[in-house]
């Protein structure tokens, strides 16, 4: 099984732990990567990947839809009482994206100054978060 990094530590692996408990005759290969894995080459016999366009998927594949992942602003209970006192900081966001803030964000609620840090790896993301970085 190939997929996403952050899905293997974070959301994944509490349901895939059950699983094999349930299942002690079927053998688990987890390979966290985002990258093109081939099944038609059994480079891995599942693949979950967060797809943004479905239209743009390769004719070959063959998916289930899984759950809708949303986006949303996160920040610490302290940060949070900070934003909204009267005189709020400005916001740095961490970005999963080279283009910044997504488009939603710029009506929202919270107004950033920008982009602190970019990437998009997820885990990377949740690092820096906890370190207070945005």
């Amino acid at each position: 099984m190939t997929l996403p990094p952050f899905l293997a530590t974070h959301l994944l692996m509490p349901d895939l732990a059950e699983f094999l408990r349930r299942h002690t005759d079927i053998e688990v290969n987890v390979v966290p990567t985002g990258a093109v894995a081939n099944l038609t080459n059994r480079d891995a016999d599942v693949a979950i990947r967060i797809v943004l366009n479905r239209d743009k998927l390769p004719l070959n594949l063959h998916g289930l839809i899984g759950p809708v992942v949303s986006s949303g602003i996160y920040m610490s209970r302290a940060l949070l009482v900070t934003w909204r006192s009267d005189r709020p900081p400005p916001m740095r966001w961490i970005v999963a994206n080279t283009e910044g803030q997504p488009g939603w964000a710029r009506e929202g609620e919270v107004r950033t100054t920008g982009a602190l840090f970019r990437t998009p790896d997820a885990e990377t993301q949740i690092v820096e978060f906890s370190r207070g970085l945005g």
